[in-house]
């Protein structure tokens, strides 16, 4: 187990990534020398986490282990696993003042797959987006519920088109340090990846447990596609469907086996709170045993090279996503992801709601994008 910036000892019969595992699922016909295990650390968990490897891991023959940068995934068993409290995995999630530094949050999360900030949104400003919202929930139509998102489930999609308010939580600077905390060792910006409004009302039941990034066809472990952060637009209880979460459900790579799924923590917050959570973790609405609705606002953030869950570009069209300011329309995918001749989704006219502009603070060269050939030149001299 690692704690305290090292592994606190050694376990043999657990294997991280062994060779016969990378030969198989990730470099097939390569022999893992000591190149190609850098290699191989880097596509896991980027440069910068590669380049901490060897100060902090013992490293046997024949053995790649995570770096510090991927840590928080903990640790994989080759066997079937023994039940997550029985391997001292947190069993709880953790929740926080709003006025509590990011990178305590961040932390937080990396360990257990989710956790709370409290009242980080004023009571004013959340009355505002759930009264904008409200009238598009009362429209969805029975025929759109689904046994998984709930036949007792309201849901609002396109939430920008109607909910103006709503910009300020998708933007908040806490939820967007977090996520430049967690996706941009991976990429040189992310995006909105949905936006929904979701009213559980009374009577719904539990919804099926499941993870955000599935739709990816792709699981490396360290990586993380995109985080997703539901808001509280009213009171999160037990009783009411407060979201549910595995805590620790994130360490699990996919593709290998489930974990186990039984112990489910309700997110229990007050309204204009938050519940940020990885894409790995799995989680699920709750039933709704009260008298009364509850509601709230989830929206994701994927890595910037990725395809988003929703064409947010049509959910909310130029005419209305010029309303908004850089942050946002960049968020909705109105800008290019990279810099120079290394971009995503390029647009070479001209258009008010396009934003030209590099992300401030990118850094191309670092992100393996070719620079202007002097600097190229002046890299290579010795």
């Amino acid at each position: 187990m690692f704690q305290n910036g090292a592994w606190n000892r050694y376990l043999p019969t657990l294997t991280i990534f062994d060779d016969a595992f990378v030969d198989a699922n990730i470099c097939p016909g390569l022999s893992v020398d000591a190149e190609h295990r850098e290699n191989l650390h880097e596509l896991i968990v980027g440069a910068q986490g590669s380049r901490r490897q060897a100060r902090n891991f013992f490293q046997p023959p024949g053995r790649v282990f995570l770096t510090a940068q991927a840590v928080h995934i903990g640790y994989f068993d080759a066997r079937t696993p023994a039940p997550m409290a029985d391997r001292g995995e947190a069993m709880s999630i953790e929740s926080f003042d709003a006025n509590e530094s990011s990178v305590k949050i961040v932390d937080a999360l990396r360990r257990d797959g989710g956790v709370i900030v409290r009242n980080l949104a004023p009571a004013a400003q959340i009355d505002a987006v759930a009264d904008e919202l409200g009238p598009q929930l009362g429209r969805f139509a029975e025929g759109k519920r689904t046994d998984f998102s709930g036949r007792k489930t309201l849901r609002c999609h396109g939430v920008l088109r109607y909910a103006p308010s709503a910009s300020a939580l998708i933007a908040h600077r806490m939820v967007l340090d977090v996520a430049d905390a967690i996706l941009l060792p991976f990429c040189a910006d992310y995006q909105v990846g949905s936006m929904t409004g979701i009213e559980i009302l009374p009577g719904e039941s539990d919804q099926q447990l499941h993870r955000d990034d599935t739709p990816y066809p792709m699981c490396l472990a360290g990586l993380e596609l995109q985080i997703g952060v539901m808001w509280a637009l009213t009171d999160f209880t037990a009783e009411n469907g407060a979201t549910r979460v595995v805590p620790g459900s994130h360490r699990f790579l996919r593709a290998w086996h489930r974990p186990d799924l039984s112990h489910v923590v309700p997110a229990v917050m007050p309204k204009g709170s938050a519940l940020l959570y990885l894409g790995s973790t799995w989680h699920g609405g709750g039933a709704n045993r009260s008298q009364a609705a509850r509601t709230g606002l989830i929206n994701t953030y994927s890595l910037g090279w990725l395809r988003p869950e929703n064409n947010n570009t049509l959910e909310v069209p130029p005419e209305v996503a010029k309303r908004y300011d850089e942050t946002v329309r960049r968020l909705l995918g109105y800008a290019s992801h990279g810099d120079g001749q290394d971009r995503l989704g390029a647009f070479h006219g001209s258009d008010p709601v396009w934003v030209a502009k590099a992300r401030k603070g990118s850094d191309a060269v670092a992100r393996g994008q070719v620079p202007p050939t002097a600097d190229a030149r002046q890299q290579s001299s010795p």
